[in-house]
């Protein structure tokens, strides 16, 4: 009798992509060359300069690429040594990509056969729309991982800390392609969970370590409460984190547990959340102590399953209560370290006489239409405009200084901006030119998220009026942010503002989506000013209190912070606007 043994495949189709060398002569090829960065990396990590003793040390990675690549090959995988970027090109025809690379300890560049390549020049070549599952363990970097999340949010992008050694990276590689190969219903992050789970102890792994981390997409928070209460009764803040997809889901089953609450506002959470995770949320108003309003309970706690979470706050208003509006601030923590924050206001009326609460109308539920809201928005404010410059006109006393600006400002919102369906999307950035560091931020994010940053400083000198130049760039835009510090700024004299100001306002009443960004410590910078600015920040700090009061708005560390909060939230309103 005869029997045919059949070799165990993979159930995904898995590319593999190195650049390092996985023999001697391509490791000595390296040393000769003069100009490798991986081979200079290695001599200073080992404080040597003889090739044959680096190569020594090297050695292990090596033969574990070569098991790697006949395993991948056996199982039917592709394993492309000394890829180049054009292999990135099909990354879209797999389930799985795999790069194994050597990224500089000095420059935002990676090691490829053909020298050293940009970080974005790479990703670039990866197709857009591209839905697959990306390996960057072997060259995990903090300059590569936020432009793939950026480019490809429909991918998952998985990475080991640089902090693990190379040769044990490769190790779980290659456990990771035997457990794939051994169970066809297990995916790839499952695999790789799976590994990291049972690595032995004799490989130095401390008990508290968890070298997996999932980079995928992170989870939105959003707050729902009523836009209004009655002085004696209670109201719930519900709060859920969900991920994007679930966004909808998670407003039903708030609605479910309150018809009258509605979204008040949504926000990433500054990283991503892995299972058993702790969320603690606190809610907080300016008025608790003075007994105006109570809560139930100020701090709660909940464990991150994967899935939609959610707490409730029970909110009571005192039959007294002088308070026109609840205005509650939401901290969110995971494992004690802070993640987000958010501002609602909820405005507390009194009861109409004879109105009972069967008398409210039913609920009805209809999809947000930006579009639509943006052209109300539009139409009410040229409207007031009409009406103002009609008066102005007949008043016996004209004021022409006002006539002028509502002229100007009508002339503003009536000139026609051409928006194809495929155009590159706008994003104004609007602050004082001390920020300029933080611009910088803003402008990689905006054009890591492949879209246009319209800055002052790129358009040049013009016969217009400043203001009316800002303004018009303002109302061309299709997402307005700003980033709010110590200063001020330059005081428009006709309107009495300053510009970044003018600018807010413009974007507000045109209905533009606007993120608003402020450093966490502008209170302690606005006390170093000088005493001449330090009075015009008066007016900086009535401003920013007046935003945080009616709008969510992003309070960052640093720069940093700032890239992650913004990078997240410019994704999400490019996508809003796709669709």
């Amino acid at each position: 009798m005869f029997g045919f043994i059949h070799s165990r495949q993979l159930p995904n189709r898995v590319l593999v992509l190195s650049s390092m060398p996985s023999s001697k002569k391509g490791f000595m090829n390296l040393a000769e060359s003069g100009c490798s960065d991986f081979y200079t990396s290695m001599g200073r990590q080992f404080n040597e300069k003889n090739p044959d003793v680096l190569w020594s040390k090297y050695k292990g990675c090596a033969d574990a690429l070569s098991r790697l690549k006949n395993l991948v090959a056996k199982r039917g995988g592709v394993f492309v040594q000394d890829f180049s970027v054009k292999d990135l090109q099909k990354a879209n025809d797999y389930d799985v990509v795999i790069i194994i690379a050597h990224h500089s300890d000095d420059s935002d560049e990676i090691e490829l056969s053909g020298g050293m390549v940009g970080t974005k020049q790479l990703v670039n070549a990866i197709p857009l729309g591209t839905q697959t599952v990306f390996d960057v363990t072997s060259c995990y970097s903090s300059y590569l991982i936020p432009k793939l999340k950026a480019r490809l949010p429909e991918s998952r992008i998985i990475g080991i800390s640089s902090a693990t050694s190379l040769a044990l990276r490769l190790y779980v590689l290659e456990k990771v392609i035997n457990v794939l190969s051994s169970r066809s219903e297990t995916n790839y992050l499952d695999a790789l969970r799976t590994v990291i789970s049972s690595l032995p102890r004799e490989y130095g792994i401390p008990r508290d370590f968890n070298p997996a981390i999932y980079l995928g997409g992170k989870q939105q928070s959003s707050v729902f409460s009523p836009k209004e209460a009655i002085p004696g009764e209670d109201f719930i803040v519900s709060i859920f984190i969900h991920r994007d997809k679930d966004a909808q889901r998670a407003e039903i089953e708030a609605k479910m547990m309150d018809d009258s609450i509605e979204k008040r506002g949504s926000k990433s959470l500054s990283f991503p959340l892995r299972d058993g995770d702790v969320l603690e949320f606190q809610l907080s108003c300016p008025h608790l102590k003075k007994g105006e309003f109570s809560i139930d309970k100020n701090r709660k706690k909940v464990i991150w399953d994967g899935d939609i979470c959610s707490v409730e706050f029970v909110v009571s208003v005192s039959p007294d209560c002088s308070i026109s509006a609840f205005v509650g601030k939401i901290k969110i923590c995971v494992n004690k370290i802070p993640a987000g924050d958010m501002v609602f206001k909820t405005q507390i009326v009194q009861r109409k006489e004879g109105r009972t609460s069967q008398d409210s109308a039913p609920f009805t539920f209809s999809p947000y239409n930006q579009q639509e809201e943006m052209s109300l928005a539009k139409k009410e404010l040229l409207e007031k405009l009409d009406e103002r410059i009609n008066e102005l006109r007949q008043a016996p006393d004209k004021n022409r200084e006002e006539l002028e600006i509502c002229v100007r400002c009508r002339e503003l919102l009536s000139s026609p901006v051409s928006k194809g369906k495929n155009r590159v999307f706008q994003v104004f950035v609007s602050s004082t030119s001390d920020m300029a560091n933080y611009r910088k931020i803003i402008k990689e994010r905006v054009e890591a998220c492949e879209m246009y940053p319209d800055m002052y400083e790129n358009w040049g000198q013009g016969t217009a009026y400043p203001r009316d130049v800002c303004c018009q760039h303002v109302l061309n835009s299709d997402i307005f942010v700003c980033i709010l510090g110590p200063k001020y700024g330059f005081i428009e004299p006709i309107w009495n503002k300053s510009m970044t100001e003018i600018e807010y306002r413009v974007a507000q009443q045109a209905g533009i989506p606007i993120l608003v960004y402020i450093p966490d410590k502008y209170e302690e910078s606005i006390k170093q000013l000088p005493e001449d600015e330090r009075k015009k920040s008066i007016r900086q700090n009535q401003l920013i209190e007046e935003i945080k009061n009616s709008r969510m708005v992003g309070m960052f560390p640093n720069e940093l912070g700032l890239s992650l909060l913004a990078n997240a939230e410019l994704l999400t309103l490019k996508h809003e606007l796709q669709s």
